[in-house]
């Protein structure tokens, strides 16, 4: 995330320190794109896992909640990754 926006997804390159970490299982990530699951109540009660400097992730969970739900309207979204 830069700036509140999210810039990549999936996993880390090859020799990059993410800023921050997400991780989940695919039905989490599915509830979270379809608007189903708030990111925030999945960060509190820990569905996802999330990895880097929390004051800053929840300054932008409005971010993170739209680009969830933009991935959710995307026909072939691969929620493996």
């Amino acid at each position: 995330m830069v700036l509140g926006e999210v810039v990549r997804a999936g996993a880390p390159a090859d020799g990059v320190k993410p800023e921050f970490v997400l991780t989940a299982n695919t039905d989490t990530w599915q509830r979270l794109g379809r608007g189903e699951l708030p990111a925030s109540k999945a960060m509190v009660t820990r569905k996802v896992k999330f990895r880097g400097p929390m004051s800053v992730a929840l300054a932008n969970l409005p971010s993170l909640e739209a680009a969830m739900k933009m991935m959710g309207q995307i026909d072939g979204t691969d929620w493996s990754v």
